[in-house]
């Protein structure tokens, strides 16, 4: 496992670079974005997440006793779905604050750059 070859720290650091690159197109999108460019950005964050997520979790449950185990993935477990709910419903907000009136305003332009600004 790379976690246990490198540690969790380069992972991490690696998998938020990761994260980042492929968040990066979002910052750039037109009225009609391309699919297949969001399809690859979208890849890239996942597997940035991925490495994210696999060396956090390694890192903690690396220096837990057998007999702590169960509390902890139920304690880990918590803790990520509460992250990731909180992160949704800030990035929602932000996103609701950056487009405009859609019912009065015509096109899609002003979608997208609500979605550019947001990310």
């Amino acid at each position: 496992m790379l976690a246990d070859r490198y540690g969790s720290r380069p992972l991490v650091l690696w998998g938020t670079a990761v994260t980042a690159l492929g968040t990066v197109l979002f910052t750039q999108l037109s009225a009609a974005p391309d699919d297949i460019l969001l399809s690859v950005s979208l890849l890239v964050r996942g597997l940035g997440l991925g490495f994210v997520g696999v060396a956090i979790t390694a890192g903690a449950y690396r220096d837990i006793s057998a007999t702590a185990i169960a509390r902890a993935t139920g304690m880990i477990s918590v803790v990520q779905r509460l992250g990731a709910s909180f992160g949704t419903a800030v990035i929602a907000v932000i996103l609701a604050a950056q487009l405009p009136n859609t019912s009065t305003s015509p096109g899609t332009g002003h979608v997208a750059s609500g979605y550019g600004n947001t990310f």
